[in-house]
């Protein structure tokens, strides 16, 4: 059987190339003999998620699958060796050390490669490009040692980039030739609605300056601007854009495009030579290189049907995209430039959407910031429902087109198969119900199985309803949470058990007898605590305060406990550990039980984010009884204030 079987060649591993591996192991397990040829010294790796990396995570964990898959879908992976030239006369393949690979059949998936323009000093130590996993841990490395950087390329990549060295407390800027950011998605107006967000995360973005070149003076990096003063910084990274990786298929006689990069498919994803396929960043069918990974993953689903004898066809793919802009929310749909249409605009606070409307249909749409009801927007879109006068005024009162109680919006249920609830990976509703019947149940096994939800992730909380998932999201900053919350509780706990002592103990604990009988002393610990109170109060109100909802959710949590843990500090010097009568009993009482509540509710989240599927709905209804406790106390405490206040100084 294993003469039999026909030999292929896939020359490039990365979430293209082996997205095209896991789906011809599905569809025709024992027809080909098959040889992986990567560049890189390890398997196949998220490279959506690269930018982690800088903050500190490992790079295996981008790993998409281990050696033992390849190895149990009898898959040979040769890494480290690329493909460096194609005899198509001899169908071999020749790679970098020399080993020769004949092939029946053979597919290109080398991706793209970054672009950097012919300009000066692009070679210099501390500027780098940014693409593969090698060029972020160097990037990284850079990171650790230097106090700013600038960023090169203000689209989705560049800004992702600089928004990540920016939180390393790293000067950040962000240089783009455009009159705005992220040009091809967005227009002016939306952009300057992420551009303001972005910059309130700490990165400087300069729009329409054209970087002329690097020089290095000095130990210092200067990047040369035209019409503008030079930035000095100690890194700079290019995250310009990309262009097909063609030049393999270039040298081997196979039709590219010369002007704008890629190689020629038809339909079925075949070259100039009908024993080669071209798929993913290095393919251009129609004229088209999409450059993202939906479209890319389609590629692979249909090259591997192809060659499993299907009549699979690639007729070109929607470039709307749904994308997390550096933490921000942005999607394109459809057609948004249309220049018969009208544009519906809805905007408040942080939040533009606009419709594109070619006589009561929708054709195009895009918004920043989040929208739940987006889905139900698409597919109206897809099928051409017509809108009324009143669902586009609705619209530009409310944001939404139609009412919270409208099905089209509160369930998800009558979706059709074809309708696509990712759009980064391009996955209907159908494909996600199929896995669900194969015994997928979890976000993990569906975006194992289909990608979704893998990329952006914005898409997470449709599928979550869809197959039932109530596992928890992950907790950020979960171990400085739980840490701050203990050391609430333990402070509750330690104020409680030496409360008995009160202030007759000599030794370590008598200056906290003297400043408590100084007058000057209790009124300032006083004052802080009133102001700690108030400030803990304001921080409740986070969700209706506009203000407060731009922070990002993981600090104001960590701060919050933080705040709560320190309280206790300035009310035992406050007290002196006296328990104290009536109105004053009650008030400690109530303190105490506002950090104790508000340290466990910490404990309960930060433990959350690993507990497994069947703990998430006593956690859940634990939280909520803690909260509910949490907002009792909280709300009593400052009535409680005034009447001390108003007792300690008039009475």
């Amino acid at each position: 059987m294993k003469s039999q079987r026909q030999k292929l060649i896939v020359v490039g591993n990365g979430m293209v190339g082996f997205r095209f591996c896991r789906e011809l192991a599905q569809c025709a397990p024992d027809r080909y003999r098959t040889t992986v040829f990567a560049e890189e010294e390890r398997p196949a790796y998220d490279r959506i998620h690269l930018t982690s990396v800088l903050h500190g995570r490992r790079i295996e964990d981008l790993t998409l699958a281990p050696r033992s898959w390849y190895q149990h879908n009898r898959v040979e992976l040769v890494l480290g060796d690329p493909i460096v030239s194609i005899d198509r006369r001899r169908r071999v393949a020749v790679s970098s050390s020399g080993r020769e690979a004949p092939y029946d059949r053979l597919v290109v998936a080398t991706g793209a490669e970054p672009v950097v323009p012919a300009m000066p000093g692009c070679d210099l130590p501390g500027v780098i490009t940014y693409r593969t996993a090698t060029d972020v841990l160097t990037a990284r490395l850079h990171a650790r040692r230097c106090s700013s950087a600038a960023v090169l390329g203000g689209g989705l990549l560049g800004l992702e980039v600089a928004k990540a060295l920016a939180e390393m407390g790293i000067e950040t800027y962000a240089i783009e030739a455009a009159n705005h950011i992220m040009p091809r998605q967005l227009d002016a107006l939306s952009a300057d609605l992420v551009h303001e967000q972005i910059e309130r995360s700490g990165v400087r973005i300069a729009v329409q300056r054209r970087v002329l070149g690097v020089r290095s003076e000095a130990h210092c990096l200067f990047v040369d601007l035209l019409d503008s003063p030079p930035i000095a910084v100690d890194l700079v990274v290019f995250a310009i854009g990309v262009r097909p990786r063609d030049k393999l298929a270039r040298a081997s006689g196979l039709v590219v495009d010369d002007r704008r990069g890629g190689i020629a498919v038809d339909d079925h994803l075949v070259t100039s030579d009908p024993r080669i396929m071209a798929i993913g960043d290095c393919a251009r069918h129609a004229g088209i290189a999409y450059g993202l990974v939906g479209p890319g993953y389609q590629m692979a689903r249909v090259a591997a049907d192809r060659l499993a004898g299907g009549a699979a066809s690639f007729t070109g793919t929607d470039p709307s995209c749904r994308l997390n802009v550096a933490g921000v929310e942005v999607a394109a749909l459809g057609d948004c430039g249309d220049a018969d249409a009208r544009q519906v605009v809805y905007q408040e606070g942080e939040v533009r959407r606009t419709l594109t409307v070619r006589g009561q249909c929708i054709v195009g749409v895009r918004c920043v910031g989040p929208w739940p009801s987006l889905i139900a927007i698409e597919r109206a879109m897809a099928e051409k429902r017509p809108l009324g006068h009143g669902d586009l005024q609705r619209f530009t009162r409310s944001g939404d087109v139609w009412t919270d109680g409208d099905p089209e919006v509160t369930t998800i249920r009558g979706y059709g198969d074809t309708a696509t609830v990712c759009h980064c990976a391009h996955v209907t509703f159908g494909q996600v119900r199929g896995e669900m019947a194969r015994g997928c149940c979890t976000l993990a096994t569906i975006g194992a199985a289909t990608g979704a939800g893998t990329v952006c992730g914005t898409c997470r909380p449709l599928l979550a309803q869809l197959c039932g998932d109530r596992s928890p999201a992950p907790v950020r900053a979960r171990w400085p949470l739980l840490v701050a919350s203990l050391l609430a509780l333990a402070g509750v706990g330690a104020f409680i058990g030496l409360t008995p002592l009160k202030v007759q103990l000599d030794g370590p604990l008598d200056w906290l007898s003297q400043f408590w009988r100084d007058s000057a002393g209790k009124k300032m610990s006083g004052f802080i605590l009133v102001g700690a109170s108030g400030l803990v109060l304001v921080l409740s109100l986070r969700k209706r305060l506009r203000l407060l909802r731009r922070t990002s959710l993981t600090w104001f949590r960590l701060f919050h406990a933080v705040i709560g843990a320190l309280t206790l500090a300035v009310l035992l010097a406050h007290t002196g550990l006296h328990v104290g009568n009536h109105l004053n009993r009650l008030l400690l009482v109530t303190f105490l039980g506002v950090v104790a509540t508000g340290g466990m509710v910490g404990v309960v989240t930060a433990s959350s984010g690993r507990a497994g599927a069947a703990s998430v709905a006593a956690l859940r209804r634990a939280r909520s009884w803690l909260m509910g406790g949490h907002w009792l106390f909280l709300w009593l405490l400052p009535v409680l204030i005034a009447f001390h206040v108003i007792a300690a100084f008039y009475f």
